[in-house]
């Protein structure tokens, strides 16, 4: 296991009640959307940013954005958003949509699900 993933997988086991009541099954959201990633994702080296979006002080619909720069001819950063609600007191996933931005001279400029050239 590489040493940054498992920096992050350590900091991502420890209980965070606030995102569930008294659920021990429950997951906090953004390592929710981590174990939906393929198994792959995070073992190669990169600037990887996660956003986490929920509104309001007790709140049912969250959106967590991983986008990850990616060391490609074509592709330069690779976003994936989920969006999640809670149900029963458990977090869980609605979607989840993947989108590429391409590189300079490699198409669209802005996030896609488009293929870059």
């Amino acid at each position: 296991m590489k040493p940054a993933f498992f920096a992050l997988n350590i900091l991502l086991s420890c209980h965070f009640a606030a995102w569930a009541t008294n659920e021990e099954h429950a997951l906090p959201l953004i390592k929710l959307a981590i174990n939906a990633m393929d198994a792959g994702y995070f073992s190669e080296p990169g600037n990887l940013r996660i956003t986490q979006t929920a509104q309001g002080e007790n709140p049912t619909a969250a959106t967590i954005e991983i986008e990850k720069d990616l060391a490609d001819d074509a592709i330069a950063i690779e976003k994936t958003v989920f969006t999640l609600h809670r149900k029963n007191d458990v977090w869980v996933i609605d979607t989840q949509a993947t989108t590429f931005k391409c590189r300079e001279g490699r198409g669209h400029q802005t996030f896609s699900p488009a293929c870059c050239q």
